[in-house]
Parts: C-alpha cells; sequence; structure tokens
C-alpha cells in the first residue's frame, strides 16, 4: 500500500480480518497458500509476499512517481541489497520486541522480556551498521528514496506506534 501511494496509483484496499482468522479460510488460503498478508489482485495477475509485490509494482509502474528500483544496475543492486538487509537482520528482530512488549501483554499475557531484550540488543547493532551506511547516502540505496527505505516502514511504524502508546 505504500508502494502505491508513494506512486500516485489509485487501488482499493481490502480488508482481511486477522483476528477472526479470515486469512486461514480456506477461499483465502487458495489465492495465498501460507494464509498470509499481503496478496494482491492486478487485473488478471495475482502476487502475495511482500517484498515481491513491492518489486512489480515499482517496475509496473515505472516513469509514474519516483523510481523506486534505482536507475542504474549498480543502483537495482544496492536497493536489493537493503530489501535483502530488511527482510534478514531487521525485521526479524522488531517482531519478538513488539510481540513480547506490546501484543502479548495487551493480551493478557506476559511476553517473554528475555527474548525481546536480546532482540534489541541485536537491533542495536543492526542499527549502528544503518547509521553508517545513512552517514554515506541520504537515504539507504543511495541519495533517491526507494523500495530499500519503504520497506522498512511498517514494521517502524509499528514500534514507533507501540512505544507512544506504552
Amino acid at each position: 500500500m505504500h508502494c502505491l501511494v508513494e506512486l500516485g496509483v489509485e487501488f482499493e484496499l481490502v480488508d482481511v480480518n486477522l483476528e477472526k482468522m479470515e486469512h486461514k479460510k480456506p477461499e483465502y488460503m487458495a489465492k495465498q497458500p501460507f494464509g498470509q498478508v499481503p496478496y494482491i489482485v492486478d487485473g488478471d495477475f495475482e502476487l502475495f509476499e511482500s517484498r515481491a509485490i513491492l518489486r512489480y509494482y515499482g517496475a509496473r509502474y515505472v516513469g509514474k512517481g519516483p523510481n523506486l528500483l534505482g536507475r542504474t544496475l549498480e543502483e537495482k543492486a544496492r536497493v536489493d541489497q537493503w530489501l535483502d538487509v530488511e527482510a534478514i537482520n531487521y525485521n526479524p528482530l522488531v517482531f519478538p520486541i513488539v510481540f513480547n512488549f506490546f501484543v502479548l501483554p495487551r493480551s493478557g499475557v506476559p511476553g517473554n522480556k528475555a527474548e525481546a531484550e536480546a532482540a534489541v540488543e541485536k537491533l542495536d547493532k543492526v542499527l549502528e551498521i544503518y547509521e553508517q551506511q545513512l552517514s554515506k547516502t541520504k537515504y539507504l540505496a543511495g541519495n533517491e528514496f526507494t523500495l530499500a527505505d519503504l520497506t522498512h516502514i511498517p514494521a517502524t511504524r509499528y514500534i514507533i506506534e507501540n512505544l507512544k502508546s506504552a
């Protein structure tokens, strides 16, 4: 969704109620066999997995709005590099922090504080690498806003919103 907003593309958002487990119902599982969100339909084309969807829309709407994929082969490789960093080194650390500090306690279940604190410690080290990169370039993959930056928004936003309400 953030990608389409950034590109200025109109879209219809279909709510999938995760609390009611709509993503695990047979009709949804037929489209997204892992029972996860997001899942998109673009005309006759269907696709799931967040980063695949981001890359698809970045390519589909190249020339409309900012170039989110990078302009040269090298820029595209840098975008892919930081998409992988987010998927492998950032997002997996954010999840246990949010889950144990915010989600479980709101459900009346104590979170695993040790697991969350270990993730915070590891995330601090990852963020030091981000700081090093951002001391050299305006954005993660260079001097233009790209999918490399965009893909960090959901997890980062979730932490920020939960810290405000904690």
